[in-house]
């Protein structure tokens, strides 16, 4: 299904003259960084992705820093 979905998402991506390729992994992520930026419970973020277990969230969408740390950690190199 998701396959099908990338489908159109890639035409919309060309219709749209965007220079990133829209897929549904890309809105996945999007969405558990948002919540966790928002400080929403990983717990509900993997239990609305339909994820088996919080690791697999984290592990694949959330990672270990969040952009604002990021952010700061890169800053100090200037």
């Amino acid at each position: 299904m998701r396959g099908e979905h990338n489908v159109h998402l890639k035409a919309i991506t060309r219709k749209l003259n965007l220079t990133s390729c829209l897929r549904i992994n890309k809105a996945r992520g999007c969405y558990a960084s948002t919540l966790n930026r928002a400080n929403k419970s990983v717990v509900k973020i993997a239990e609305t992705m339909g994820h088996s277990t919080v690791a697999v969230t984290i592990n694949h969408y959330i990672g270990g820093m969040n952009n604002e740390e990021l952010f700061d950690l890169n800053s100090a190199l200037f």
